[in-house]
This record gives structure tokens, C-alpha cells and sequence, in this order.
């Protein structure tokens, strides 16, 4: 009965506090690994973020995690025991230098997805390399799922 009023508490606090918005970079960088997955890691994907969750953002917005409500019945990534750095995508402005790249992490945590991590804070990472305002376009996709 506590376990069960703890995590209505919880989900409550967490529905108030989280959002299931994306900001656009983070719609992107999800949007293209999506596309580099096997139909059936495409159709494991949309049922979980069909499902009930919210993101939170931590370290100024340099990592966006994903946090379930309920599993039951939500189907998991084929590896469920450990973490999984999931994918990778680079985003750079045309023409831009090797320095210009930011490198995005998606990993899987226990088979459902878990973070969106950037190096450093997004902002902070366009101003530093003078590519704030400029349209970022993906360099590359690496997908670690269906290999």
C-alpha cells in the first residue's frame, strides 16, 4: 500500500516537474538515430515514446533523460541486462571544421531508451565554436543497436 502511494507521490511530483517536450536540437538528434534503426527498433522506439514518460534535464540541458511511468507492455531493445551507448550523431554547420562537430549520445538503459547527452551544454558548445544561429545539418549517424 506505501509503495503504491510513494509512486503515485512520485509520478504526480514528476508530471508537475518534467516535460515530454523535446527542444528542437534534441527532436533532431532522436528523430535521426530513429531513421538509422531496423523497422522493428523503429516500432520498439514509438511504443515507448508513445507510452507514458517525461524528460528531465540535467547539467544545464548537456543531458536530457527519459523516465517511464509503466513498462508493462511496453516492449524493450533486444539487450535488457546492461547499457547501451545506443547511438551517435554529429552535428556540424556546412563547411564547418572537425572542432565544429558535436558529437550526441543515445543510450538504452535495461532495453528502453534513457538519455540524450550532448558534450556540454548546447549553447554553450554553438557560442564557443561560432555556430550559434547557424543551421546545423547531421554529419553522420551511427546506430548501435542493429549491429
Amino acid at each position: 500500500m506505501i509503495f503504491w502511494l510513494m509512486r503515485g507521490i512520485a509520478s504526480l511530483y514528476h508530471r508537475m516537474a518534467g516535460s515530454k517536450r523535446l527542444t528542437p536540437l534534441e527532436a533532431k538528434c532522436l528523430a535521426s538515430w530513429r531513421s538509422s534503426l531496423s523497422t522493428q527498433n523503429i516500432s520498439i522506439l514509438d511504443t515507448q515514446l508513445d507510452g507514458s514518460y517525461f524528460v528531465q534535464r540535467q547539467a544545464g540541458g548537456a543531458k536530457l533523460c527519459f523516465f517511464f511511468f509503466n513498462k508493462d507492455g511496453i516492449p524493450a531493445f533486444h539487450d535488457e541486462s546492461s547499457d547501451l551507448l545506443a547511438g551517435t550523431v554529429s552535428l556540424g554547420v556546412h563547411g564547418g571544421s572537425k572542432a565544429q562537430i558535436m558529437r550526441v549520445k543515445i543510450f538504452i538503459q535495461r532495453g528502453y531508451l534513457f538519455s540524450i547527452e550532448f558534450p556540454k551544454r548546447p549553447k554553450q558548445f554553438l557560442q564557443r565554436h561560432n555556430m550559434l544561429g547557424q543551421p546545423l545539418e547531421i554529419q553522420e549517424v551511427i546506430s548501435n543497436l542493429d549491429s
